[in-house]
This record gives structure tokens, C-alpha cells and sequence, in this order.
């Protein structure tokens, strides 16, 4: 009827001792047994219950002053020391780990007895969660954990095996978190798991249930549809985590393997080169080597449509044209050949097969008219043709200038001849004069170039021809004469003053002789564009005319110029 009834050690004669009595209700203790006693020794407990980890303080009362008391909660023992009235106060006793119910705290009294009193030992209310509550077989299971004895191991088990299949520890406070810490098994596909958590020490369990996935796996190409030696990437899905994947044909050939990752997807960017000679489709399967899981997916295979684009439909001889092809298989050998099937280039197609070239074609000289070409891809026989035109020079000169003087320097442009050809410049009489370097366009710029020669006169012929293409056009040039014209400073000076003389219509550059009166006094040279200065002096005499001339006369182009200046006279005044 009554649980926990404790009876007091010893009692003074004549004395009473009351007893109150309480139950335990459920699970968890509400109250302990209290004991007082009107005389003798008692126990008091500042708590009646509580959760192992705890603290836990007894005072006592009615003992011998100065004995040493061991007070002990199964196997914990603290020490007191009886006070002059009797009294004590224990230090803190730590509730040891044990399984939920009433143990007695014992306080012992020298000569062999005892004051009990009751402690409730509380239960643990433990909680656990997966990581995922649905998952594939394979796939690792997260923990985590709370409300488990402090620092106790945690065996788990699975549906209604006892073995645990992993070890877990709590900390201090009762947790834990693991990732990884079990691996859903294989042969759980398309079921329920129920794990169960028992705390070691504590005993305490508790459960959840995870909801496994069956294996549907599904396998996407990168393309449906290709050509031979293309490169086709696949992904797939819903394999074992972890597991290795392989790639079969339909003859069960291996053509790559992969391994899934932490959610069973695979991927491969270039998991298989379709086979040359292959019409239709062709079937392929992704098959899990763990799981046996199977997808099975087909591609088309066509044929090829190679095309090409030439940089230009039109162009002379010598000019170098690019191509641009595409439709051939991936990464083969695709040639250039002439109509006469004589290679001029050879590419290799990319990933794609797609080939271009800048400086593909060069034309040649003498041809005229359509000239047909093919690309041929070496390993697919892919073949397109195309034609390029090959028209005719029409060389152009413009000079600098097309009136110009003797001795003058003269510069060309010239366009139409064939690209980088040399062109040969030749005078009217056929005699080599020099030659030019045409640029990639057929043109060149000469800046003065030639010099008309000082004795020329009416007009002079330039032909200019191209050495490989032989185009061929003729220039005329006018040619003026010289009109020599001088300017002096001064038309009246006296005997010897030094007259400033300025000239022009000179040859550009010739030497120009100063005269007076016919005689020589200096030389000149005349600039660019034939002007010329120089000074001389006047004579002492003008004889009867009191006048000299002033002459210039270039001594390349023989053209001259005089000026009369009139010469002041002396007079003399006799002296009276």
C-alpha cells in the first residue's frame, strides 16, 4: 500500500516520531518520502527528484556534534562534518546516471546505522531526426539527437534487428549531430525504415521512420540526333549514390563509365563518339553496377550535309580568297582540290565540323572565266563543290601632277595589277627606269619617283607594267618650258652699290649665273621650284647710256633673264 517507507535509525526513549508519507505517481516521481522525527536523527534533501547530471544537497539534524558523516545516492558519496548543534549540511552530490526510479540517499551514522531518505531519479525524454526523411538505397543517413544522458554512447539499430549497426556519443549535454552516420541499404528500395536510438547508460529510446525511394533511373542524351564521329555527352538520374555506371551499345559493348554522385545522378560530356557507317539509330543503355538499375535511351544517326561559303565569288589572278565550310564529320581531314583534283590546302574540321581558313585559295595567273573548286572530308567522304570567278587587270596611274616642268620631281599611285606583284616602270624609248611592290590590294604609292629630265620638252610617255599578271597601262605627260624672270632691288643706284636680285623659271635646283654687262660676277642655285637670289654690284661706269643690265641664266636649263638699271653719275664742281 505505501512505497518508500523509511524507519529512523534509533529514537530517544519517550520520544514520538511522526512520519509523513508520499507516493510516487507515474512515471516520474512528484514528491519523496519525507521524514522528520520530533527526536533523533533526520535527513532533509533540498530536491526530491531530479535528472542524472544534477545537483543534489542533504541537511541533517539530531547527530553527534563532530562526527563525520558519509552521505552516498548509489555509489556517489559525499562527506560531512556534524556541527555543535547537531546539524549538518552536505556538499553538492552529482545524480549518477541510472535508469528512471527511487533510489534512498543514506546518510551513515558511526557504529553501524543509518538515516535513509528517497531520491527520484528522472528519465530522459530522448528525440532524434534523420538528415532526409526520403532517400534513395545507398545514399548516407545524417543523426542528430537531444535529450540523451550526458555523454553516453547510442546504439542504433534498424526495423527489428537488435544489432546496432552504429555507435553514437552525446555530449555533455545530451546531443549529438553526425553526418554520414549510416548508409540506407540496397535492399530497402521502395520501403520504409524505422531506426531506433537506446541510450546505453540511460536506456532511454527513441525512433523515427524514413521513407526509401526505388531505383527509376532516366538517361538524357545531349542530342537526339547526329552524324558519325560526332561526340555525344549523356546525364542520368536516379541510380545508387555512389555507384559505378556504365555506358553499354547495344551489343553490350562498355563505351565509358561514370560514377553517380551523393544523389545518384551521373553526367559525361563526352560519353560516346558515334560509330562511321552507322545509318537510322542506335540503341544505348546506362546500367548502375550496384543497383542494376537500367535506362535505356536511342539517338538518329543522318548523314552528312557539308557546305561552303568562299570569302568571294569574284577575283583576279593572284588574289588569295578564305573558305568557311561546314557539315563535315568532327575533327577529320578535310581537303581542298582543284577541278584537277590537285590538293591546294587541306583543314582540320573542329569538334563541330566546321573548317575555315583565311588564305585557302590563291588564283591563278592565266585563268579567266569560273573556276571550280571542292572541299572532301577525308574520313566521312563529305563532298561540296563551288566556283569562283577570275576576271581581268585594269591597272590605273594617276600622277602627282600632269603638267610639269623639266628637272621637276614626280610621284605615281597606281591600282588594278595583280596583289603583291612587282610593276616595272619604262620610259617612252622602253628603258627601265625602276619598279614598285603592289600591296595585297593590287595598289602601291611611289612619292617622287622619277625626275623630268632638264633637256625634255612637249610631253613624255611612262608605261608601267605588272611582271606576273602582265597587265599593262601607258601615262603622257605635258611638259612646260622656261620662262626666267628677274626682279632687282633697285633700277637707279650709284656707281658700285650692291644690287639684291631675285629670279624665278628656273630649273628646280640648277646653278644660276649672276651677269652684269654679259660678265659673270656669282652663281646661285635655284630652289624647288626654281626660284633663285643673289647679289651683285653696279659698275663705277654706265658709259654714254649711264645704265648696266643685270643677267641671270641657269646653266642646266639655259634659260636667262636681263634687267637695265640706270647708274647714277659723279659730278665734279671746280674750285674758284
Amino acid at each position: 500500500m505505501f512505497e518508500n517507507v523509511w524507519r529512523p535509525a534509533r529514537l530517544r526513549a519517550g520520544a514520538m516520531a511522526t512520519i509523513i508519507f508520499c507516493t510516487t505517481v507515474g512515471t516520474a516521481a512528484t514528491s519523496a518520502v519525507h521524514m522528520a522525527y520530533a527526536a533523533g536523527e533526520y535527513i532533509v534533501l533540498d530536491v526530491y527528484s531530479g535528472s542524472p547530471g544534477s545537483g543534489l544537497t542533504v541537511t541533517g539534524s539530531g547527530f553527534h556534534a563532530g562526527d563525520s558523516i558519509p552521505v552516498t545516492l548509489q555509489g556517489v558519496t559525499v562527506n560531512a562534518t556534524v556541527a555543535e548543534d547537531g546539524s549538518f549540511t552536505s556538499p553538492a552530490i552529482t545524480v549518477p546516471q541510472r535508469p528512471a526510479g527511487s533510489y534512498p540517499v543514506i546518510a551513515a551514522i558511526p557504529g553501524g546505522t543509518d538515516v535513509r531518505t528517497a531520491f527520484y531519479i528522472n528519465g530522459f525524454s530522448p528525440d532524434a531526426s534523420p538528415s532526409e526523411w526520403w532517400l534513395l538505397p545507398g545514399q548516407k543517413l545524417g543523426l542528430s539527437g537531444t535529450n540523451f544522458a550526458p555523454n553516453e554512447d547510442i546504439f542504433v539499430t534498424v526495423g527489428g534487428s537488435s544489432e546496432s549497426i552504429a555507435t553514437l556519443h552525446a555530449d555533455k549535454a545530451g546531443s549529438f549531430s553526425v553526418a554520414g552516420a549510416v548508409t540506407v541499404p540496397l535492399s530497402a528500395a521502395g520501403n520504409s525504415l524505422t531506426y531506433h536510438l537506446t541510450g546505453q547508460m540511460s536506456g532511454s529510446v527513441t525512433e523515427f521512420t524514413v521513407t526509401v525511394g526505388g531505383f527509376f533511373p532516366g538517361a538524357v542524351p545531349s542530342a537526339y540526333f547526329g552524324v558519325p564521329g560526332q561526340t555525344i555527352g549523356v546525364s542520368g538520374s536516379g541510380f545508387s549514390p555512389g555507384e559505378t555506371v556504365k555506358l553499354i551499345n547495344a551489343a553490350g559493348t562498355e563505351l565509358s563509365t561514370v560514377t553517380a554522385d551523393g544523389m545518384g545522378n551521373v553526367s559525361a560530356d563526352s560519353a560516346l563518339k558515334l560509330p562511321y557507317g552507322a545509318e537510322n539509330s542506335l540503341e544505348f543503355r546506362l546500367k548502375g553496377m550496384t543497383s542494376g538499375a537500367i535506362a535505356s535511351f536511342s539517338i538518329s544517326i543522318g548523314g552528312f550535309s557539308p557546305g561552303v561559303v568562299p570569302s568571294a565569288y569574284f577575283g583576279v589572278p593572284g588574289q588569295t580568297i578564305g573558305i568557311s565550310g561546314s557539315g563535315f564529320a568532327p575533327d577529320e581531314k578535310v581537303t581542298l582540290l582543284s577541278a584537277t583534283d590537285a590538293t591546294l590546302f587541306s583543314f582540320t574540321a573542329d569538334g563541330k565540323g566546321n573548317v575555315s581558313a583565311d588564305n585557302a585559295i590563291k588564283l591563278p595567273f592565266g585563268a579567266e572565266g569560273a573556276q571550280d573548286f571542292r572541299l572532301k572530308g577525308m574520313t566521312s567522304g563529305a563532298t561540296v563543290s563551288f566556283s569562283i570567278s577570275v576576271g581581268g587587270f585594269s591597272p590605273g596611274i594617276t600622277p602627282s601632277t600632269f603638267w610639269a616642268l623639266p628637272g621637276q620631281k614626280i610621284g605615281f599611285s597606281g591600282t588594278g595589277f595583280a596583289p603583291d606583284e612587282k610593276v616595272k616602270l619604262t620610259n617612252g624609248a622602253g628603258t627601265f627606269i625602276m619598279d614598285f611592290t603592289a600591296d595585297s590590294l593590287g595598289a602601291f604609292e611611289a612619292p617622287d619617283a622619277i625626275k623630268i629630265p632638264l633637256n625634255a620638252k612637249g610631253s613624255l610617255d611612262y608605261t608601267f607594267t605588272g611582271d606576273a599578271s602582265k597587265a599593262s597601262t601607258t601615262l603622257s605627260l605635258g611638259l612646260g618650258g622656261f620662262d626666267a624672270f628677274i626682279d632687282p632691288d633697285s633700277w637707279y643706284v650709284p656707281p658700285k652699290k650692291a644690287v639684291k636680285v631675285k629670279g624665278q623659271g628656273f630649273a628646280p635646283g640648277e646653278s644660276v649665273q649672276g651677269l652684269v654687262d654679259g660678265v659673270v660676277m656669282t652663281t646661285a642655285t635655284a630652289d624647288n621650284e626654281g626660284a633663285v637670289a643673289f647679289t651683285v654690284k653696279a659698275p663705277k661706269t654706265g658709259g654714254d647710256s649711264h645704265s648696266f643690265i643685270v643677267g641671270a641664266k641657269g646653266a642646266d636649263s639655259g634659260a636667262s633673264a636681263e634687267r637695265t638699271i640706270g647708274l647714277a653719275v659723279e659730278c665734279s664742281v671746280d674750285e674758284q
